[in-house]
């Protein structure tokens, strides 16, 4: 008797990979943000928005490897999703291990920056 729970799920991906069909700046972009070590720990513990690119339809992305809570298209470009995990740190081999077999083409964590206004001096 199978055991229908251990079945693979087609998640769909076929096609070129969408990355490359962004424009040069954005794709510099990605690989910037992607790049963990240049978050701290603390910052990886409190980001629990990840910005996912997959080819991977919407509704089976929560099947990938990663396991995403929740997940919603993200604004502007193609193939770009916001991903939601309830523990972040916890979810990085997850997402790793989604990007190796496939699954996603690009992670980045959604960190908010804290702008701080330039000091004007006060000149008559």
């Amino acid at each position: 008797m199978a055991d229908e729970a251990r079945q693979p799920i087609d998640l769909e991906i076929d096609g070129e990979p969408i990355l490359p069909t962004y424009s040069r700046a954005v794709q510099a972009a990605f690989a910037r943000v992607e790049n963990l070590d240049r978050y701290s720990e603390e910052q990886l513990a409190q980001t629990d928005e990840w910005l996912i690119v997959t080819q991977v339809p919407l509704k089976k992305q929560v099947w990938t490897l990663a396991s995403p809570r929740q997940v919603e298209p993200a604004p502007i470009l193609r193939g770009a999703y916001i991903w939601h995990f309830d523990k972040p740190l916890a979810a990085i081999p997850g997402m790793q291990a989604a990007l190796e077999a496939g699954q996603i083409e690009s992670f980045s964590p959604l960190v908010l920056k804290k702008q701080t206004p330039r000091a004007n001096p006060n000149d008559p």
